[in-house]
């Protein structure tokens, strides 16, 4: 026999085996576009699942600001300031225990008053400064930051339950509102006004506070 020459029975056995090997192939290329295929969808449930995880931040809304009721043209009248000064010995006076005005520092309070709590501090100890301007009857409040603007003034007051009124002697004009929304005057600070006597004060008159 010739190199490379088949037989005629040797030759329906090759042609079976290629056969064989085409069909093989064809199968294993089919095998191989399942697995693709299966990968392809693996991929894609792992993508959606990894977007179904994603999670976006969000910013809450600002608190609405309280809007307070203007008090401009609201105010009543003070109550009439009732004198009982008759009968009284001066040459006798009783011993002064307590002396006005009872003064209370902010600087002095760090510990008790955390940075921003002024107001709830007022509120929580409302009963307690109230007994103590019975006593004294009188409270400075000093380095208070709720204290710098008119609209701070009015939370201080307001948290101490405090109602506003007009300035008994309003009509004179000695002294003008700071913030009138927030019912809050100024102090006596007019220069003509500086050798004018006014009851019940002991600053200044034109010296702007």
């Amino acid at each position: 026999l010739l190199r490379g020459a088949a037989t005629p029975a040797a030759a329906p056995a090759a042609q079976q085996a290629e056969a064989v090997s085409a069909g093989g192939v064809a199968a294993g290329l089919a095998v191989g576009a399942v697995f693709a295929i299966a990968a392809s969808r693996g991929r894609r449930r792992q993508v959606g699942r990894g977007r179904a995880q994603l999670r976006v931040a969000t910013v809450d809304a600002p608190a609405p600001v309280e809007q307070k009721k203007d008090l401009t043209g609201l105010l009543p009248d003070c109550p009439p300031t009732i004198w009982t000064a008759d009968d009284i010995d001066i040459e006798n006076l009783p011993e002064v225990k307590e002396t006005a005005p009872l003064v209370v520092d902010a600087l002095e309070l760090k510990e008790k008053i955390p940075t921003g709590q002024e107001k709830a501090f007022f509120a929580e100890q409302r009963e307690s400064i109230m007994q103590q301007l019975q006593k004294h009857g009188a409270i400075l409040f000093r380095n208070f930051d709720m204290m710098k603007d008119a609209e701070g003034f009015r939370e201080f007051y307001e948290s101490l339950q405090l109602n506003p009124c007009l300035d008994p002697i309003h009509t004179s004009g000695l002294r003008e509102m700071v913030g009138k929304k927030d019912a809050v005057y100024e102090a006596v600070n007019k220069p003509s006004l500086a050798q004018h006597f006014v009851g019940l004060h002991n600053e200044s008159t034109f010296v702007k506070t």
